[in-house]
């Protein structure tokens, strides 16, 4: 029974490691293979994966927005003939991907660039970045807590008998670029006693949630646009 407000999210990261090697039968064992070399990087990604996994589960003070996830989630190599509908399994391709999906904690943002340029260099794999705007140029900045904005925010939410939890969002949203732009942003939907069921297979919200989130909003909304402004400062 709590409303939560979101005040920063993790740097969003889609890392794509590209292989090139030797081809040949794969009755053969030839050495550093683009998918050889894959495995190897995958490996690496996997135990950032798990150190982070347990250093979540060892400490109950921590949501998922305070570590760092990797998730490596496109995977694209092997021969074919026909578009990809069938391949050669006896043959070793010439070339192949992966994609990693990192999501960063602000504290481990250089740690994590420079464990993939680590990766990078010592299998061989040139280390390109998905992102659509580049999020390579520094960890995603974060709202002040202290600001009179946040402070608007959980004296109107407080009205309706519940706790305020502030907490960094684990996903992202175009706050991020707002926040970049210097201006404040905070995350926040009123949606108590609910699961979190983002991209779920069964999304739902209870219909009184919904009616009490519009009080809820209209309140805070009217509460925001009603703060002194300050000179020099960005709304």
């Amino acid at each position: 029974n709590k409303y939560v407000v979101f005040t920063g999210e993790r740097t969003s990261i889609w890392a794509r490691f590209t292989a090139l090697g030797p081809v040949g039968h794969a009755s053969k064992l030839i050495d550093k293979t683009a998918i050889d070399r894959l495995a190897r990087a995958m490996t690496s990604l996997t135990a950032q994966r798990d150190k982070n996994v347990a250093k979540l589960a060892s400490n109950p003070d921590l949501k998922l927005g305070d570590v760092t996830t990797f998730n490596i989630s496109v995977i694209n190599g092997g021969t074919s003939n026909d578009g990809g509908k069938t391949f050669a399994p006896n043959v070793i391709p010439s070339d192949a991907f992966i994609i990693a999906d990192i999501r960063v904690a602000l504290s481990d943002y250089q740690e994590t660039i420079d464990e993939l340029k680590k990766i990078s260099a010592e299998y061989n794999l040139p280390l390109t970045f998905d992102n659509r705007f580049d999020e390579t140029i520094g960890p995603s900045p974060y709202s002040d807590k202290e600001s009179i904005w946040m402070k608007t925010i959980v004296s109107s939410i407080s009205k309706w008998g519940c706790a305020v939890e502030d907490t960094i969002f684990p996903a992202a949203t175009d706050s991020r670029y707002v926040r970049r732009a210097g201006v404040a942003a905070f995350g926040f939907s009123p949606m108590r006693n609910t699961p979190s069921l983002l991209h779920d297979h069964n999304e739902y919200l209870n219909k009184d949630i919904f009616v009490e989130g519009i009080d809820v909003m209209e309140d805070l909304i009217e509460q925001l646009a009603n703060v002194p402004m300050e000179a020099g400062s960005k709304i």
